[in-house]
């Protein structure tokens, strides 16, 4: 792994929390009127992962890296995402808002092991973005002396998508169909690794063809003269 790995994660990030921005965004619009109760927490929720996103972008400025080409798409399919949960109702939303934190934070983790030692700016990044999340984490929990765990966190969005506030209280966060909308998320970011790499072996296939074509050149000005 090089720098060029980390510069692709940091784009990568950048353009996976622009996604999430806008699956709150999304939600926001709808929660107005399908979920009231949740609208401070989403619009919180947004607000924290604009601050990410602020990290990634000032890393990526400072490298001199443009941002990822699918930044708008998956901004687009963030949205698309948010609005469809919240027609759904509240219980998709808060369903997706869990499963969103708890994918993208486990993703992050697994980076800041791939890039230990590698590239201390981008690991420096990524590990501001966990430790913040953490201390949340922590500060919710300490509010209410509850777990860490996702489903148990004391606001009104995990209590929701655990159930605690419907009568099938039993019910988990997995029973959800909704639970898949955060892997899909990264999916779409995710999705473009390989068509990049694709690419690249065709501009180095198109790179020797062209250095094939010159020497035949020089050779047959060479034979003329």
């Amino acid at each position: 792994m090089h720098l060029r790995d980390g510069n692709r994660i940091l784009k990568v990030n950048h353009a996976g929390e622009h996604g999430a921005v806008n699956v709150y965004a999304g939600q926001l619009a709808v929660a107005r009127w399908r979920a009231r109760a949740m609208t401070a927490e989403l619009a919180e929720f947004k607000e924290h992962e604009e601050r990410h996103r602020a990290v990634f972008a000032g890393e990526l400025a400072r490298r001199g890296v443009r941002r990822c080409r699918t930044y708008w798409l998956c901004g687009a399919g963030g949205f698309v995402l948010g609005v469809l949960t919240g027609v759904l109702g509240e219980r998709a939303m808060a369903t997706t808002t869990v499963a969103v934190e708890r994918v993208v934070l486990g993703h992050l983790d697994r980076q800041l092991r791939d890039l230990d030692r590698l590239d201390p700016d981008a690991v420096t990044a990524i590990a501001a973005i966990v430790h913040d999340e953490r201390d949340r984490d922590r500060d919710l929990a300490g509010n209410e002396g509850m777990s860490l765990v996702p489903e148990q966190r004391p606001t009104h969005i995990h209590r929701v998508a655990s159930g605690a506030t419907t009568p099938h209280a039993h019910a988990s966060v997995r029973d959800c169909p909704a639970l898949e909308a955060g892997p899909a998320l990264l999916r779409i970011v995710r999705f473009r690794e390989p068509i990049v790499h694709l690419r690249q072996k065709i501009v180095r296939f198109r790179t020797r063809v062209v250095c094939s074509r010159a020497q035949i050149v020089r050779k047959r000005a060479q034979s003329y003269t």
